[in-house]
């Protein structure tokens, strides 16, 4: 890891425990954004983030505030933050505190369609 950190850090998804979202942010504006820290073309960030929207439930939100989700909504969309970069591992930090019950059963419906498609998950 010390010879190439970069590279290494960008196959890697993370979604923390606590909200660190920009509530000022769009939905569909915070993963077209984050994307560009991966280097990740607008028109490609574009195509992602409809289709991690799409998968996660949230693209009828993507014109929304972050600061207008509720809690389960805001789960997701960092589930999806941390897909935007397609990574071969994605670790899950308390990935589903504060869900109600069937929010929490489609995150874990989503984790496992990601580990399907060849996703590690820590």
């Amino acid at each position: 890891m010390r010879a190439r950190p970069r590279a290494i850090k960008a196959r890697i998804g993370v979604c923390q425990q606590d909200d660190n979202l920009d509530p000022d942010f769009s939905v569909n504006k915070k993963l077209t954004a984050f994307a560009r820290y991966f280097g990740i073309s607008s028109a490609v960030a574009e195509g992602r983030a409809k289709e991690l929207l799409e998968f996660m439930g949230l693209w009828e939100m993507r014109d929304d505030r972050i600061r207008e989700l509720s809690g389960g909504l805001k789960r997701r969309l960092a589930i999806a933050r941390a897909l935007v970069n397609q990574p071969d591992l994605l670790i899950l930090d308390e990935p589903t505190t504060g869900l109600d019950p069937q929010s929490r059963h489609q995150v874990w419906d989503r984790a496992r369609t990601c580990a399907g498609r060849g996703r590690r998950f820590s």
